[in-house]
This record gives structure tokens, C-alpha cells and sequence, in this order.
């Protein structure tokens, strides 16, 4: 019987150079690692870590679409050119954030946190100021950052809800 490496919890891995807290999309098994593979517990990850957030996500993005519920208020125009463009990016991002998180040694604490509600704030500020005063430059270049705006604050969202997700999904784990 060959004798496989440590892990860094001390248990035995089944591969060579494999070590627990990596992205085990292969039929590693290892008792310290956040999901032992198989064909079901595959089914499981890719539910729990790519298609829950993306879900999340899209429905946030179209509860905005359709005035389900309003974050922003948001020029009809830039919305009709770039709604597809934001849900796709609030997707991709939401579902980024998921797998970069669900890593082990990452977490999403108070840092990464702080740091996309700060960005969302920073991004959501053309939106927020708009009515009440003018930026300065012309109103050409007040949209274009205006859609540059819509855009980072849609990946901002999708970064935070995808980051949320993953914490609840660690705690699902522990469980």
C-alpha cells in the first residue's frame, strides 16, 4: 500500500500534492477538507457554490429591472442599454466571489465586507447625487460615468451577495 502525503491537518491525502483547502473537483477524500467528493456531494458543490449565488444574484438584478424593489434610481435609458450587460456581470461576479471564497484559507470577513459596501456606496453616488446637484462636467460625460457607475455597482453587489453566500454556505457545512 503506497503512503500518501499529509495533508496540513495531518490526515492522510489521497493524491499526491493534494492538500486540504483547495478546490476539490476531483475524487479527492480527505476528512479535513471543507467537501469529501463524490458523484452526489459534486452535485452538492456545484449547487451550493456556483448556482445559489448566481440565482441571488440575478434575482437581484431583475427585482431592480422590474421594480420589484428599488436600490437605485436609475436612468430608464442606461438600464435599457446596459441591463443585460449588468445582470451579466452581477452574475459572473456573484458566482466568482462564491468559488473564490469557499476556499478554506479565504474568508469573506469584515475586510472584503466593508471593502464591496464601500465600493457599492462609491459606485451608487452619480445616482444618489444626480437629483439634487450637477457633477460639473458636462452632461456627456455625466453619463458616461453614470454607466461606468451602473456597472461596478452591479459587480459590487454581485461580489457581496456571492461573498454572504459563501459564509452561509460554510455554516451549512459545519452543521
Amino acid at each position: 500500500m503506497e503512503h500518501w502525503p499529509r495533508c496540513r491537518y495531518g490526515r492522510d491525502a489521497t493524491r499526491i500534492g493534494d492538500s486540504c483547502g483547495k478546490f476539490l473537483w476531483s475524487r479527492q477524500r480527505c476528512s479535513g477538507a471543507r467537501w469529501e467528493v463524490g458523484r452526489a456531494s459534486l452535485t452538492l458543490r456545484v449547487i451550493l457554490d456556483v448556482l445559489v449565488p448566481a440565482a441571488l444574484t440575478a434575482a437581484f438584478d431583475l427585482g431592480q429591472k422590474y421594480e420589484i424593489f428599488r436600490v437605485l434610481p436609475v436612468n430608464p435609458l442606461i438600464e435599457r442599454s446596459l441591463g443585460r450587460y449588468s445582470l451579466l456581470l452581477c452574475i459572473a461576479s456573484g458566482i466568482f466571489s462564491g468559488l473564490w471564497f469557499d476556499d478554506q484559507r479565504r474568508s469573506f470577513g469584515i475586510r472584503w465586507f466593508t471593502g464591496s459596501v464601500l465600493v457599492s456606496l462609491l459606485a451608487a453616488s452619480p445616482f444618489i447625487v444626480a437629483p439634487f446637484a450637477s457633477f460639473g462636467p458636462s452632461p456627456e460625460v455625466e453619463a458616461i460615468i453614470a454607466r461606468f457607475a451602473y456597472l461596478i455597482f452591479s459587480a459590487s453587489i454581485g461580489l457581496l451577495i456571492g461573498g454572504l453566500w459563501s459564509l452561509i454556505a460554510e455554516r451549512i457545512h459545519k452543521a
